[in-house]
């Protein structure tokens, strides 16, 4: 095992603290232990820094993943700041050398997924973490998860991103995916989808171009070389641009079959969004069309815009029922927006329900 300080786990949490417990319980069942968990509360207004903080004294016990059974409570060691402390000491704030720590920052307001996403980047570089997995606050984790995932980059030096097989938390058997390829439309290919978690798919590697921020395991170096998450879109699309630049710059990347998570889809999206379909298609095709100026040609970024809505368009009217002023509506705005814009902001993600004309 190389150096004290081998991994920096990155989760966010907004207003989600029993998803987070969860997490954080499944974590410390892992057969790998040389890790620090740097923990960013995004603002949230439901007590979560009190549950998290109680859970951390072992005051809370917590049933953990698809197959639940209740974990040992135990305490585990929290250091807590805010976000000016870490800001100020310009994020070299780390009181102990040892691992097994719960690095608690809290922000005061929410910033959106990558922003906050990179302020434990930030911390874990500066303290000289070797790895850092950034992984969703809405997954538990298998137990020989990290312990293969880590080993996998120590043994692959030409390999600098990791990511494991994603499985649905409601259905373990059934594969989320086992990371993706990207495509010349814009688009990702995702392998295993739906497929059975069987031994067919156990064992061995895929070479990727798409790694999902769901459970992303990088070598320092990647952020250190090619930068941190862009924080151009307040929430969705950064591991679709991050797996841009990783293939730009020719950055290899694995999915490591063996390596298992669970992931309760979507909770993220609905919590900030609700159940609302065609504002969630809007902010997704906007992100995604913002996102793409910056990689194709202008010329070929307007034709590829318009083939993509030529196939999104039906299917929205067919699938969600979406009426033909509304569909009008979202087609203006979508080319307005993705001409005006280079980023999605948290205002434009905020008042998609306004700008769609929900309250009508």
């Amino acid at each position: 095992m190389s150096g004290e300080k081998n991994l920096a786990i990155v989760i966010l949490n907004w207003n989600k603290w029993q998803d987070t417990l969860e997490c954080l319980t499944s974590l410390t069942e892992s057969t790998y232990q040389n890790f620090t968990i740097i923990l960013i509360d995004n603002g949230s207004t439901d007590n979560s820094a009190e549950k998290i903080r109680a859970w951390a004294t072992g005051k809370i016990s917590v049933s953990v993943g698809p197959f639940p059974h209740k974990a040992e409570t135990k305490p585990f060691p929290i250091i807590e700041y805010n976000y000016s402390q870490i800001k100020r000491e310009n994020g070299n704030f780390l009181e102990s050398k040892g691992t097994n720590n719960l690095i608690l920052i809290k922000n005061d307001l929410n910033v959106g997924f990558a922003r906050g996403a990179n302020i434990g980047i930030r911390y874990a570089l500066k303290n000289n973490f070797e790895k850092v997995l950034l992984l969703n606050n809405d997954t538990t984790v298998d137990p020989d998860c990290l312990k293969i995932l880590s080993e996998f980059l120590d043994r692959n030096k030409a390999y600098d991103v990791a990511v494991p097989k994603i499985c649905y938390y409601a259905k373990p058997e059934k594969i989320v995916s086992c990371g993706a390829k990207l495509t010349f439309t814009g688009s990702r290919k995702y392998f295993c989808l739906n497929e059975e978690e069987n031994e067919t798919t156990k064992r061995g590697i895929k070479n990727i171009t798409f790694a999902s921020g769901c459970a992303l395991l990088a070598r320092s170096n990647v952020f250190k070389n090619y930068g941190l998450l862009t924080e151009r879109f307040f929430f969705g699309e950064e591991d679709y641009e991050f797996s841009l630049r990783m293939r730009k710059n020719k950055v290899k990347m694995a999915s490591v079959l063996s390596a298992k998570v669970y992931h309760k889809v979507s909770v993220s999206s609905k919590t900030v969004l609700g159940q609302n379909k065609i504002v969630s298609a809007f902010i997704g095709l906007l992100s995604r069309y913002v996102d793409m100026k910056f990689y194709y040609r202008n010329s070929y970024w307007k034709i590829w815009r318009m083939v993509s809505l030529g196939y999104i368009l039906p299917m929205l009217k067919i699938k969600y029922n979406v009426s033909v002023k509304k569909l009008f509506r979202f087609v203006r705005l979508l080319l307005q927006y993705s001409n005006d814009h280079s980023g999605v902001s948290k205002d434009d993600f905020f008042s998609a329900k306004e700008l769609l004309g929900e309250n009508e």
